[in-house]
């Protein structure tokens, strides 16, 4: 596939830009050009999934892996949390950005409040959510009734442009074209080389090496035992709790034990439904421990 300009992705419910008149699509537009001016770089914002434009990057975003320098923006409402769509476009951004080994590529704009974020018990039971409200998310609910001539509404824009900006440094960028288009460096699949000659199974085996008992034990079911390709919290919690020593108490504590494990890019997580958890493989780290002997394949 062809290198692509950085870009971002509008995860949204179009009632809400509906409801306000366009002020979503003001936001991409706004967004869109303070990038450029603080970048010196064109970055589009696409947000009409309608478009086939969007249709077709999205597909080369998530089935190639080849375009690192892509965020995902979510506005977060509960619209936005009643959709299976946005659901969906959250979990397949979350399974790319793990396999690039990364955890700045989605931005959560807090746009109207919404108990997936304010209740603690939903929120905690809902992966989706969690892990929305454990980004650095800007809070724009005081904003949405602003016009688009407000200072302070300018400046969360410029705010947000800056975060996107600092997150483009890092991200492997080539120079401008002749053209003036930028494009972008193929990006691994795996979990990334670090600044040393060590290798992604290397850091991927240290981190094993790194983990508690218990951790220890998850993985090896999740990777060496689990004959599906996925596995919800309950099913694993019982499928655990009949093996001879299993030191996990309750399926929250299990809950907690996947996520850190998650966070860590050693497995993948998918929210199914409210209450539902699956838990999934990585194949990046599923090649690295077949490869150090760490399960047998």
């Amino acid at each position: 596939m062809t290198s692509l300009q950085p870009l971002s992705f509008l995860s949204y419910a179009r009632f809400n830009d509906d409801h306000d008149e366009q002020a979503i699509t003001w936001l991409c537009d706004r967004l869109s050009g303070e990038v450029q001016m603080q970048t010196g770089r064109p970055f589009v914002v696409l947000r009409d999934k309608k478009d086939i434009v969007w249709g077709n990057r999205w597909r080369d975003f998530i089935d190639s892996g080849t375009n690192a320098a892509t965020f995902l923006l979510v506005i977060m409402t509960p619209s936005y949390f009643n959709s299976p769509a946005c659901r969906d476009e959250y979990e397949r951004f979350r399974n790319r950005e793990l396999a690039l080994g990364r955890r700045d590529l989605i931005l959560p704009v807090y746009y109207v409040e919404c108990d997936e974020i304010e209740d603690p018990a939903i929120n905690a039971s809902t992966i989706w959510a969690s892990d929305l409200k454990a980004r650095q998310f800007e809070d724009w609910r005081h904003l949405r009734l602003q016009t688009p001539n407000s200072t302070e509404l300018r400046q969360a824009v410029a705010r947000l442009g800056s975060q996107i900006r600092r997150v483009l440094k890092t991200l492997p960028i080539q120079p401008s074209t002749a053209s003036g288009a930028p494009s972008v460096a193929g990006a691994p699949t795996s979990i990334p080389r670090q600044a040393s000659a060590v290798s992604d199974d290397d850091a991927i085996e240290a981190h094993y090496r790194d983990l508690s008992g218990t951790q220890k034990d998850i993985i090896q079911f999740v990777y060496a035992i689990m004959q599906e390709e996925e596995i919800t919290i309950d099913a694993l919690y019982q499928a655990l709790s009949k093996r001879d020593a299993n030191p996990i108490k309750s399926t929250a504590e299990l809950y907690h034990r996947v996520k850190d494990l998650a966070n860590d890019g050693l497995i993948a997580l998918r929210s199914h439904g409210r209450k539902a958890t699956v838990v999934l493989r990585i194949t990046a780290v599923q090649r690295a421990f077949w490869n150090r002997r760490i399960i047998e394949s």
